[in-house]
């Protein structure tokens, strides 16, 4: 799995719950086409909320909100392609909506499930502390992510407890 890579500490978290009889899961998640899901204008004004200069913001939102893209082959392209919902991979400055957007989510699930520890690489999440919490943050974060346009990708959870009861 990716998102492995964005929990180093989890087998250790996980057998020091073991060997202590806490009650402790985990949760890796990984976006449904995470950068075709942003649509353009809102995360400008997301980008907006967060301080970044309007001009900046003006810009980012129409180079993605009126992009034209070809496919290529051999010396052949394509007729344009005019995504309706997306943002150019392989930009900067995508990567820092991408991570404005999960910091902003991880600091919700802080507020209302403290005891649960997140860690992101791009769109791979990790989320892991006390079941009821756990699940919880999950609940916020999936509600979070419809709300802003984004799914999990279903075939792309995983679940862990230490415990039988708590799986």
């Amino acid at each position: 799995l990716e998102s492995l890579m964005a929990s180093w500490d989890a087998q250790s978290n996980m057998a020091e719950a073991a060997s202590s009889q806490e009650p402790f899961a985990m949760a890796f998640l990984d976006y449904y086409k995470f950068f075709d899901s942003f649509q353009p204008e809102f995360f400008g004004q997301f980008l907006a909320k967060a301080g970044i200069h309007k001009d900046f913001v003006k810009l980012f939102v129409h180079l993605n909100a009126n992009s034209r893209r070809y496919v290529k082959v051999a010396d052949t392209f394509s007729e344009p392609i005019l995504p309706f919902n997306a943002l150019g991979q392989g930009d900067p400055w995508v990567l820092i909506v991408a991570i404005l957007y999960v910091s902003t989510q991880f600091k919700m699930v802080q507020h209302y499930a403290p005891l649960v520890k997140s860690k992101a690489v791009i769109d791979d999440r990790s989320l892991q502390g006390p079941p009821d919490q756990l699940h919880a943050a999950l609940l916020l974060i999936f509600v979070f992510d419809a709300l802003a346009g984004h799914i999990t990708h279903p075939e792309k959870i995983t679940l862990s407890a230490c415990t039988l009861r708590d799986r």
